[in-house]
Protein backbone atom coordinates (compact mmCIF):
# COMPACT_ATOMS: atom_id res chain seq x y z
CA UNK A 1 0.00 0.00 0.00
CA UNK A 2 2.77 2.41 0.93
CA UNK A 3 4.66 1.57 -2.27
CA UNK A 4 1.59 2.37 -4.37
CA UNK A 5 1.16 5.74 -2.67
CA UNK A 6 4.85 6.51 -3.09
CA UNK A 7 4.70 5.64 -6.79
CA UNK A 8 1.58 7.78 -7.20
CA UNK A 9 3.31 10.74 -5.55
CA UNK A 10 6.30 10.33 -7.87
CA UNK A 11 3.98 10.23 -10.86
CA UNK A 12 2.20 13.37 -9.67
CA UNK A 13 5.54 15.13 -9.15
CA UNK A 14 6.74 14.11 -12.62
CA UNK A 15 3.46 15.31 -14.13
CA UNK A 16 3.80 18.63 -12.29
CA UNK A 17 7.36 19.07 -13.57
CA UNK A 18 6.33 18.33 -17.14
CA UNK A 19 3.42 20.76 -16.92
CA UNK A 20 5.69 23.44 -15.46
CA UNK A 21 8.22 23.02 -18.28
CA UNK A 22 5.46 22.97 -20.88
CA UNK A 23 3.95 26.11 -19.39
CA UNK A 24 7.31 27.89 -19.49
CA UNK A 25 7.77 26.96 -23.15
CA UNK A 26 4.23 28.02 -24.09
CA UNK A 27 4.51 31.33 -22.23
CA UNK A 28 7.79 32.19 -23.91
CA UNK A 29 6.65 31.21 -27.41
CA UNK A 30 2.89 31.71 -27.61
CA UNK A 31 1.32 33.86 -24.90
CA UNK A 32 1.23 34.15 -21.12
CA UNK A 33 -2.57 33.87 -21.15
CA UNK A 34 -2.46 30.47 -22.84
CA UNK A 35 0.17 29.31 -20.35
CA UNK A 36 -1.98 30.39 -17.40
CA UNK A 37 -4.96 28.51 -18.81
CA UNK A 38 -2.91 25.34 -19.26
CA UNK A 39 -1.52 25.65 -15.75
CA UNK A 40 -4.97 26.11 -14.20
CA UNK A 41 -6.38 23.11 -16.08
CA UNK A 42 -3.39 20.99 -15.05
CA UNK A 43 -3.89 21.89 -11.38
CA UNK A 44 -7.61 21.22 -11.69
CA UNK A 45 -7.12 17.76 -13.24
CA UNK A 46 -4.37 16.87 -10.76
CA UNK A 47 -6.74 17.62 -7.89
CA UNK A 48 -9.50 15.55 -9.50
CA UNK A 49 -7.04 12.68 -9.97
CA UNK A 50 -6.07 12.85 -6.31
CA UNK A 51 -9.73 12.77 -5.26
CA UNK A 52 -10.50 9.69 -7.39
CA UNK A 53 -7.40 7.80 -6.20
Amino acid sequence: MIKEENQMDRLTLLFALLITLGTAVVSSTVSPEAANTILLWAIFWTLIGKEKA
